[in-house]
């Protein structure tokens, strides 16, 4: 995949009205390539500007239980029998939100993998503990195969569960 510096680059270099499809390009591309690195599962990115945009209000950038829809609007039609790579970058948010979003994730999919590439805090590493107590969920931090300044970040935490029924 190619470095910040690289999309930027090339984000940059279009003109204004083509840069809206062309980042929707990239996101759906790359999706598909996590997809397939991770053994075919669905993949969904839930990521907030929260670095981006410190002056905006924490309410408007952080989980809250409205997001159940946004994650049942792109869970449509997608096969559960594949598992979930979910892709977190949030600066938390409401703990009883999160945990009511990771029940759900539960009733569809009996296996997630949460890979937080930067940073998510508190509600989502609270809900991503509170697992099933009949699954096994293992996190460990590793090392990116990508230097820090080419955009991959020096680490990420990786977590994985799996429910039986």
């Amino acid at each position: 995949m190619p470095s910040w510096n690289e999309l930027l680059a090339e984000l940059e270099g279009l003109s204004d009205p083509k840069k809206g499809p062309w980042l929707q390009s990239q996101l759906s591309t790359t999706l598909q390539k996590v997809s397939s690195l991770r053994d075919d599962r669905n993949v969904i990115l839930y990521a907030s500007a929260f670095l981006q945009k410190p002056n905006v209000p924490a309410q408007n950038l952080q989980l809250t239980h409205e997001e159940i829809n946004g994650f049942m609007s792109v869970m449509f039609g997608m096969e559960w029998g594949k598992g979930l790579t979910l892709m977190l970058h949030t600066p938390g948010g409401v703990t009883n939100a999160t945990e009511t979003i990771v029940d759900y994730l539960w009733t569809k999919f009996d296996f997630i993998e949460a890979i937080v590439p930067t940073l998510a805090m508190s509600a989502w590493n609270h809900g991503l503990s509170c697992h099933q107590p009949d699954s096994h969920v293992q996190a460990e931090p590793t090392r990116s195969d990508r230097p820090p300044d080419a955009g991959g970040g020096a680490s990420h935490l990786s977590a994985s569960g799996r429910r039986s029924v």
